[in-house]
């Protein structure tokens, strides 16, 4: 239900002057590749459909 609400809102906001419908260029599968891009950035490594064992964190 939480989501219902959150959509209306969304939709009345439209309707207001000046407004704009914003969306990041790319689609959606820009925002992926901008955290895979942060991710590898700090030395990380992203690993899919990948059986994991332990998840070490240090200085976390």
């Amino acid at each position: 239900m939480g989501l219902s609400a959150e959509m209306a809102y969304m939709f009345a906001e439209w309707y207001k002057p000046g407004c704009l419908l914003e969306y990041p260029l790319g689609g959606s599968g820009a925002i992926i590749d901008a955290l895979v891009c942060g991710i590898e950035k700090f030395g990380s490594r992203l690993a899919l459909r990948s059986h994991v064992e332990k998840i070490l964190v240090e200085n976390g």
